[in-house]
């Protein structure tokens, strides 16, 4: 009796965390989203995307849920650059963070691209990728990408404003992008299931890696330098490749869950040995590079993530879910440990909310 009593108190916890909402105070007003993107500043606090909120587009937040700072892209700073009716901006799409500083690229509805500084909160306009702009990457050199729903990858100069696209073969959109650590490499991957390996150098496509499955890739990493490459499809398959033959290195696991985000995580000896992968069932994989075997795995009861991102300095990894909210991991001694107290969760009943979808990140603004 006992058991079923607990197994049911543990079932009411879990089905109703699935109702939780995103709830943003801000100025007496109440606005709702969910997390798009998610990079650490150099604060260590966070800088997150919302999709879904044009008064609260844009969020500095610690990994407990405490907002210091908020603002909205659709405002009088960026109207003029604003080629789409104003009522479709600020939903922010995708973004990227600068290696260089706290600035943060985001993509928004429409395919405007913006770059917003997290410390002064100031906008700078960067340009348009129609007709929808679905991911960014920020490379060591400074060179800002964007991958659209055309197919294209267009290359942006941050100085002048002035873009151009690379030869890629994709046939549908582009889901994601990365950089070599080094910034030679761009890798892109697509709808199609194929992954474009690009020279920076002469921007020719120089390696088309074919996926086992032919799904959406929607994340990929470098591993080290440039010459391994980590990809994860909607399939639930996360593959090795060497990006100077084409070759496979071999599959990590065994999953049907899509695999949403991958982040590189380094060794004691400062070597990327480590690969982190979330899940579209709420699981957070560690894997050893290096043996293709996972090493700890943390199912976090929460839904979809929709965001990753790994702080070196305190060896946190944040965690953004469609379902709960914030949550937080820390990587210990090759395993992963869930950090307590979880940021409070409350469930909120505004039908808006409940048209957007099931979201996160309930929490309350508050000055310095």
């Amino acid at each position: 009796m006992k058991r079923l009593i607990v197994g049911f108190a543990i079932a009411v916890a879990y089905f109703t965390s699935i109702q939780m909402a995103v709830k943003i105070a801000a100025a007496g007003e109440v606005a709702s989203g969910f997390v798009t993107c998610m990079n650490v500043l150099s604060d260590s606090n966070l800088a997150l995307g919302i999709y879904g909120n044009r008064d609260c587009s844009l969020v500095v937040a610690n990994h407990s849920g405490r907002v210091f700072q908020t603002a909205k892209l659709a405002d009088e700073r960026l109207r003029n650059f604003m080629r789409t009716p104003l009522n479709d901006q600020g939903f922010v799409i995708c973004g990227a963070s600068s290696p260089r500083s706290d600035a943060q690229a985001v993509g928004i509805e429409g395919g405007e691209i913006s770059i917003w500084n997290a410390v002064t909160n100031g906008f700078s306009h960067v340009g348009r990728h129609p007709p929808r702009v679905l991911c960014l990457g920020w490379s060591a050199t400074g060179v800002l990408a964007s991958g659209g729903l055309d197919g294209k990858v267009i290359l942006w100069d941050l100085a002048t404003k002035k873009n151009r696209s690379i030869e890629v073969t994709h046939e549908h959109g582009v889901r994601s992008i990365a950089f070599s650590p080094d910034g030679s490499l761009i890798a892109s991957g697509g709808e199609d299931g194929k992954i474009c390996v690009t020279s920076m150098s002469d921007e020719k496509s120089s390696v088309v890696l074919e996926t086992p499955s032919h799904t959406p890739i929607d994340s990929l990493t470098f591993i080290g330098n440039s010459d391994m490459l980590a990809s994860g499809d909607t399939s639930g398959n996360l593959v090795l490749w060497d990006t100077n033959s084409g070759k496979k290195l071999g599959r990590l696991g065994d999953s049907i869950f899509a695999v949403a985000n991958l982040v590189p995580v380094a060794g004691n000896s400062g070597d990327p040995a480590f690969l982190l992968s979330s899940h579209n069932n709420g699981m957070v994989r560690l894997w050893d590079v290096r043996t293709k075997k996972e090493i700890d795995s943390v199912n976090l009861h929460c839904g979809m993530i929709r965001a990753l991102a790994y702080d070196k300095r305190t060896n946190i990894i944040h965690v953004a879910s469609v379902n709960v909210g914030l949550l937080a991991l820390r990587f210990g001694e090759q395993e992963l440990l869930q950090i307590d107290p979880m940021p409070p969760m409350q469930l909120h009943e505004d039908a808006s909310i409940r048209r957007i979808q099931r979201n996160l990140f309930k929490t309350r603004v508050e000055n310095r």
